[in-house]
């Protein structure tokens, strides 16, 4: 059966993201600068704003994932939860200790992940946390779960669909739902948007045949933009008409 794809709007603790409004403004006027920051400068504050907006917002919107999982987990399946970061993995396993929660990350060695493959199928566990970017070659998951989450996303829409792909694959007698869960803040709009989720929710409906997942750009954003639509948001930076930007009176681009 077709997998259904559902995009969730999930609330954000903004303090999470207030603590750290000073550095990614600090970084985000580095990124924008064309004049005074050389390309490697750019680049170097480009890696540390997209690792700390991915942290702090899978950080924000953890207990509300949580929560969200909790939920579906009232229906009696077992379900797989999606993350990157190990501080928002560490939050889903103290807000779901009651569902067991076994790890499939880069942390447990081949005899760990094994254990917690085993867990699932016998019931024993109902959650599996697994990292965005483990879980090749396992198998047997979809003898018994059909629900996955993802709690964080990635760039790459195809890791997405790999990570689909745990359980949408032979021997999948049931539907797979995967639900994308999304905020309104911090990093997730501009990978939503890099994404095509928000478009492709909707494309699904009209037209059920075409790819869920697909990237509307060529890579991962141009180095301006996720700092770019930061400071916007935080209305902090402007733009006017011949597309040139302003931050706090300086002209940037």
């Amino acid at each position: 059966p077709p997998v259904t794809r559902i995009v969730h709007t999930v609330d954000t603790d903004h303090g999470a993201l207030d603590a750290v409004e000073d550095d990614a403004i600090k970084l985000a006027r580095i990124i924008m600068r064309h004049n005074g920051a050389s390309n490697s400068e750019r680049k170097h504050a480009a890696g540390q704003f997209d690792v700390l907006m991915r942290q702090v917002t899978g950080v924000a919107k953890a207990r509300y994932v949580a929560d969200f999982v909790s939920m579906l987990a009232e229906s009696g399946e077992p379900i797989i939860l999606f993350a990157w970061h190990r501080e928002v993995i560490s939050i889903f396993q103290s807000r779901l200790k009651h569902l067991n929660p076994v790890l499939y990350t880069g942390t447990e060695d081949t005899a760990e992940k094994n254990r917690s493959v085993e867990k699932i199928l016998s019931g024993e566990s109902r959650l599996m946390i697994m990292s965005l970017r483990s879980g090749l070659g396992v198998d047997r998951l979809q003898q018994k779960v059909r629900v996955v989450v993802f709690g964080e996303l990635d760039w790459a829409p195809a890791v997405i669909e790999q990570c689909i792909g745990r359980v949408e694959r032979d021997g999948q007698l049931d539907s797979v739902a995967a639900y994308l869960l999304v905020c309104e803040f911090g990093s997730d709009p501009i990978m939503a948007e890099a994404l095509g989720i928000k478009r492709n929710q909707l494309e699904g409906i009209r037209n059920p045949g075409m790819q869920r997942l697909e990237r509307l750009d060529d890579g991962q954003p141009s180095i301006p933009a996720p700092a770019r639509s930061y400071l916007q948001r935080r209305g902090i930076v402007h733009a006017i008409a011949d597309h040139r930007y302003f931050i706090l009176g300086s002209e940037l681009l």
